[in-house]
């Protein structure tokens, strides 16, 4: 799959954006004692699931562009 620089970068830049703000939510919210519904925990967790994946692929995507 070929992909332009723009594209890729902006998938790169929201994947990372997408993982950070489900971690925040998670960990903050067990770090400061909030109750979060499970609906709620469960549905950032599937964004979660999802952002990763593409957040590594767009990581070695990039790397072997600029090589």
């Amino acid at each position: 799959m070929n992909m332009s620089k723009e594209n890729l970068h902006l998938t790169w830049i929201i994947s990372l954006i997408v993982t950070a703000v489900a971690t925040f939510l998670l960990a903050g919210s067990e770090l400061f004692e909030f109750d979060l519904s499970d609906t709620f925990q469960r549905i950032v967790g599937v964004f979660d699931l999802i952002a990763v994946p593409v957040l590594a692929w767009s990581t070695v995507q990039k790397t072997r562009a600029v090589k």
